[in-house]
C-alpha cells in the first residue's frame, strides 16, 4: 500500500496510527468531511454492498435482525466474484494466489442442517 485516503474522523487520527503509516512509508491523504465525491471508489463499493445486502434480505423474507449475517454473506460473495479491473480474477485469488472455491456455496435462504454428536 502506498496511499491511504481517509476522512478527518478521530478514529484515524491517533498518534499510534500515524506512526504506523510513517514507519511503513504509507502516505496519508485526508479528505474534507461530508464530501463522498472525494472518495468515489469507496463510496460506490459501500453502496454496492448495501444494495446487494438489501436485495438478499428482502428476497429472503428474513427478519432485519439478520442484517449482519446478510452483510457478511454479501462481502464473501463480492470477494469471490470476478472483477474486470483485476483481469476477471477474484479479489481472493489476487490476495492469496489460490483459485476461489465455489463447491460449498448454497442458494441464499436454502434449508440447512447441523449434526450434534452425542457423547
Amino acid at each position: 500500500m502506498k496511499f491511504l485516503r481517509t476522512g478527518n474522523g478521530l478514529e484515524f487520527c491517533s498518534t499510534k496510527f500515524n506512526e504506523f503509516f510513517k514507519d511503513d512509508n504509507i502516505a496519508r491523504q485526508h479528505v474534507v468531511h461530508y464530501t463522498p465525491q472525494q472518495n468515489e471508489v469507496a463510496e460506490r463499493m459501500n453502496m454496492m454492498f448495501l444494495e446487494r445486502a438489501r436485495c438478499m434480505l428482502s428476497n429472503s423474507g428474513f427478519n432485519r435482525s439478520l442484517w449482519v449475517e446478510v452483510n457478511s454473506t454479501t462481502c464473501y460473495l463480492v470477494n469471490h466474484s470476478p472483477f474486470i479491473a483485476i483481469d476477471c480474477r477474484t479479489p481472493i485469488e489476487v490476495w492469496s494466489n489460490k483459485r476461489a472455491k465455489y463447491s460449498m456455496l448454497n442458494v441464499f435462504e436454502c434449508p440447512t442442517y447441523y449434526h450434534v454428536s452425542e457423547g
